[in-house]
């Protein structure tokens, strides 16, 4: 998964933190079976339950195919009893925290040797945690009381984190998806949606958790360098940048794409030739004119006789 990035005038603001609202019967099949598969490709681990949401449902440990579906259908895993109201083929069914190591770090864990690169996962799972509890900590939904909408804290939220340690393009990009369930307790033993407001409109701070906590944890571990940060995220100050961009195919991608497409815009735009017999464009402020000659004059209107009808008889 590539890291999201931001263009602002001339320069680019990554965000390595990103939310994304999984919609429609098809919402949980993408980390089951889609590219790449979550469970299946070599050397990838199985998703991790997170929450006491999770454990609630008896969701412990290493995540299974059937768990996770019901899960993400609105059913209780093992059972297959509804969880609250029956999703439509439309609904929110949950939502994808994507939390992204810089790139210096997932270098260093492609090349480093075994200890290294266990310090990092360690490091890595260790914040991913510490974001979720925020995420439960500050989870809510909401539901009518005596005719007035409240909002309200969740009793916990289930979410299963799926760590994966390549992009797309296979270059080094340690990151993991947080895929909560958009179904949470409520303090009166309902399971309603999760307000996802917090999560959508927090993603800098969840950026903030997962970044200044990595930092502290590679540097207690490993004694790691940083850069000065910038907008909240720091790269090892000891991976120069030529090695990031070389490990950075698809930012590269994008970045070639978008300036091809800034440089259409900054192109003038070719006139068009007047198709024959078709109406020259007005000019601004006249009428349209035959070539040759010059502006005419407009005609005026009669004067409007004020309280007669159009007979000349008084209303």
């Amino acid at each position: 998964m590539q890291n999201r990035r931001v263009h602002t005038r001339g320069r680019v603001v990554p965000m390595t933190v990103r939310v994304t609202t999984l919609k429609g019967l098809d919402a949980g099949l993408y980390y089951v079976e889609g590219p790449p598969s979550y469970y299946l490709d070599a050397g990838e681990p199985a998703g991790v339950w997170r929450g006491t949401g999770a454990v609630f449902l008896g969701l412990v440990g290493e995540v299974r195919d059937g768990d996770f579906l019901d899960l993400m259908a609105g059913l209780e895993p093992g059972y297959r009893e509804p969880l609250g109201r029956h999703y439509g083929e439309a609904s929110v069914r949950g939502f994808d925290v994507t939390a992204s190591a810089p790139k210096s770090v997932s270098v260093l864990f492609a090349v480093g040797d075994d200890a290294t690169r266990a310090a990092v996962l360690d490091a890595h799972d260790t914040v991913v945690a510490v974001m979720v509890d925020w995420i439960e900590a500050h989870a809510h939904t909401r539901y009518r009381i005596n005719g007035e909408v409240a909002t309200l804290d969740a009793d916990g939220i289930a979410a299963a984190c799926f760590r994966q340690h390549t992009s797309r393009a296979l270059d080094p990009q340690l990151h993991t998806h947080v895929v909560i369930a958009n179904r949470v307790a409520a303090d009166d033993g309902r399971w309603l949606a999760l307000d996802g407001r917090t999560i959508k409109f927090d993603q800098r701070t969840l950026s903030a958790i997962y970044h200044a906590g990595l930092r502290a944890e590679l540097s207690r571990s490993l004694g790691v360098a940083w850069e000065e940060p910038a907008n909240g995220i720091a790269e090892m100050r000891d991976v120069p940048q030529e090695v990031r961009e070389e490990f950075s195919s698809r930012t590269r991608a994008v970045e070639e794409r978008i300036e091809d497409k800034a440089g259409a815009l900054r192109r003038p735009a070719r006139a068009r030739p007047h198709a024959p017999g078709a109406v020259a464009p007005r000019a601004r402020g006249g009428d349209r004119q035959p070539p040759g000659q010059g502006p005419r004059r407009r005609r005026r209107l009669p004067p409007r006789r004020v309280g007669r009808t159009r007979r000349g008889r008084r209303p």
